[in-house]
C-alpha cells in the first residue's frame, strides 16, 4: 500500500486512469455546483432519514461482518484461498477508511445535517462530509472482492450492489451530499481494485 501511495502521482496521469477520473471530476464539480443542495433538500422526512442511516449501518456490518466471517471459515478449514481473499477485502476496506479520514480532514465539508449547513468546505469544524466513509469503505470492500472473484457473477453483482444500496442510503439519511457518495465511491473502487490486483495471491 505504501508503494501505492508513492505512485499515485504518477498513476493519476495515466491515459486509461484519465479515462474514468475525468468524467467522475466532471460529474463532481456538477453535482457541487448545482446538485448537491437541490438534493439534499428533497429529502424531508424524519422517518425516512432514521430508516435509510440504519439500513447503510446494517448493510456496512453486513459486508464487513461477512468478510470477517469468511476469514475466520478460510482459516478453521484451511482453505487458504477463502482466507486470503477475505483479508484482502477487509484491508482493502480499512485502508479506503485510512483515505477517506485524509480527505475529510483535508476538505473539512460541512454534514448536511449540521444546524445552517451550506456545504461548505474548509469549514472550522474537525473532519467533515467529502467524502463518504460508507461509500469509500464499502465499494474499496467490494471492488477487492469483485476483482478476487470475477467469474462469479453473483459475487461481483452482489458485492457491487450491496455497496451501492448503502452508500446511496446516506442521501436520504442526511449524512452525506450526492458529489461525497459519488467521489468516495470511486475512491473506494481505485483503492479495492488496487490492493486485490497487488496483494499476496
Amino acid at each position: 500500500m505504501l508503494h501505492g501511495f508513492a505512485d499515485t502521482p504518477r498513476n493519476a496521469i495515466r491515459p486509461k486512469n484519465l479515462a474514468w477520473e475525468l468524467p467522475v471530476a466532471a460529474a463532481t464539480g456538477l453535482l457541487i455546483a448545482y446538485g448537491d443542495r437541490p438534493a439534499e433538500n428533497r429529502f424531508k422526512s424524519p422517518t425516512l432519514q432514521q430508516d435509510s442511516d440504519r439500513a447503510s449501518n446494517i448493510g456496512i456490518g453486513l459486508e464487513l461482518g461477512a468478510g470477517g466471517i469468511a476469514w475466520i471459515s478460510g482459516c478453521a478449514k484451511d482453505n487458504p484461498t477463502l482466507a486470503n481473499n477475505a483479508f484482502v477485502a477487509l484491508a482493502a476496506g480499512g485502508f479506503g477508511q485510512v483515505i477517506n479520514l485524509g480527505i475529510k480532514e483535508g476538505f473539512r465539508r460541512q454534514y448536511p445535517y449540521q444546524p445552517n449547513s451550506t456545504g461548505a468546505f474548509f469549514s472550522r469544524s474537525r473532519a467533515g462530509s467529502f467524502t463518504s466513509g460508507h461509500a469509500t469503505t464499502s465499494f474499496a470492500f467490494a471492488a477487492a472482492i469483485a476483482h478476487r472473484y470475477p467469474h462469479k457473477p453473483w459475487v461481483v453483482w452482489g458485492s457491487y450492489g450491496l455497496a451501492t444500496g448503502l452508500s446511496l442510503a446516506r442521501l436520504p439519511a442526511h449524512k452525506h451530499y450526492p458529489s461525497d457518495i459519488l467521489v468516495g465511491a470511486a475512491i473506494g473502487y481505485a483503492t479495492g481494485t488496487y490492493i486485490a490486483n497487488h496483494a499476496t495471491p
